[in-house]
């Protein structure tokens, strides 16, 4: 018998460079919990690399993400991907 693993994180890219985690964190928290947002910056220009991580407390809140056709975020839309 297998069991399938439901996966609770998500990869975002093509983010614009202006969002950061506590912008993320408010657009996903509509889909359920948050648990973890983390955007990646650049170290010299300290803005977004244009992708980023965002993880729910249920599984069930990638499944509701992932159902919605597109995101859109600052006029960018993004690319969400399931992830470990």
């Amino acid at each position: 018998m297998s069991t399938v693993r439901k996966l609770n994180k998500i990869f975002v890219t093509n983010l614009p460079w202006t969002v950061n985690t506590s912008e993320l964190r408010k657009y996903f928290a509509e889909y359920g919990k948050v648990s973890l947002v983390r955007v990646m910056f650049d170290k010299e220009t300290g803005l977004s690399r244009g992708f980023g991580y965002v993880s729910f407390v249920s599984p069930d809140s990638v499944e509701s993400v992932l159902k919605r056709p597109y995101h859109i975020i600052e006029g960018h839309h993004v690319i969400i991907q399931p992830t470990e």
